[in-house]
């Protein structure tokens, strides 16, 4: 079921018709911004809202898959493209909060 989860979230044509940081950015979103992506799927806007923001920015996903593939997203990045970031599950049932430290 990820798989074909993933198939569909990741697609690189998917990506590219989204393009998320241009989206972020004639949406308004900036720098010392936070944001609450709802529904976050894959994290495809809360990693490049990240970016943008270098402020905390929370997503909320109720599939235990697609969290575990957050948080193995946050351990595998290169140091330096997001420095100082956490991930921690809290009360809230199957959420996720990114943010800087």
């Amino acid at each position: 079921m990820l798989s074909k989860m993933l198939t569909k979230l990741e697609n690189p044509q998917r990506r590219k018709e989204l393009s998320p940081g241009e989206t972020l950015r004639k949406a308004g979103f900036a720098a010392g911004m936070t944001l609450c992506d709802i529904g976050a799927g894959t994290g495809l806007f809360l990693f490049e809202a990240a970016r943008i923001s270098r402020e905390a920015v929370f997503a909320l996903e109720i599939d235990p898959e697609l969290i575990q593939f957050m948080l193995l997203t946050i351990r595998l990045m290169p140091e330096g493209v997001y420095p100082s970031c956490s991930a921690a599950l809290e009360k809230l049932p199957l959420s996720i909060i990114f943010k800087r430290t």
